[in-house]
This record gives C-alpha cells, structure tokens and sequence, in this order.
C-alpha cells in the first residue's frame, strides 16, 4: 500500500513538474493562436 501511495505520490509531483513548464512555455507565446494550444 506504501508504494502504491509513493508511485501516486511521484506521478502527482511529475503533473505539477509538467504543468509548471507547460504555463513557462505559455508566457513564451503569448499571441492568441497559440493560445488555445496550450491551455488545457
């Protein structure tokens, strides 16, 4: 049960990782075509 919560645990932490490059990629392209490509 213990490394199912630390697997859960990593996968989150991975997201967060994704998610905190995807909004530095965003700020990057800031026109409005490109817009609707990243927000999810």
């Amino acid at each position: 049960m213990y490394n199912v919560y630390k697997r859960y645990k990593n996968i989150l932490e991975f997201e967060n990782f994704l998610l905190s490059k995807f909004c530095t990629i965003e700020r990057w392209f800031q026109k409005p075509k490109n817009r609707g490509l990243l927000h999810f």
